[in-house]
């Protein structure tokens, strides 16, 4: 692995892990009192005064940037894949964060998302 997929594989879990970061805000955000419901304009409306939704907005602005830097230096076809190991993420803090429920059968699936990920990193 040369220094140039050292960085791009450095971008790609900072991608992972502030788009994680930002489904998580956005769920937090849904479930203070006055959470957006009664239709689209009430829903934005209610959104631009939550500091949960703006922090996942934040959030996932700063996703691009990493996002996009991560594709500079990695070819898409083994970026995209990796990109899913924010189901691994998003299972981990829905549980021990968020306090969800998250069965067995979602877990193997986070493993099994978590194995294609290491695989593909692997060829590189």
């Amino acid at each position: 692995m040369n220094g140039t997929s050292s960085l791009g594989f450095l971008a790609i879990g900072i991608a992972v892990t502030l788009e994680s970061c930002g489904q998580v805000l956005f769920k937090r955000g849904t479930q203070r009192p006055g959470a957006p419901g009664g239709g689209l304009h009430g829903a934005l409306r209610r959104s631009v005064g939550n500091h949960w939704i703006q922090a996942g907005l934040v959030a996932f602005t700063l996703e691009a940037v990493a996002w996009t830097f991560a594709l500079r230096y990695l070819p898409l076809d083994v970026a995209f894949p990796m990109g899913s190991a924010c189901f691994v993420l998003v299972a981990i803090l829905s549980k021990f964060y968020l306090r969800e429920e998250v069965g067995p059968r979602r877990w193997l699936g986070v493993l099994l998302i978590l194995a294609g990920v290491v695989l593909i990193g692997a060829t590189r």
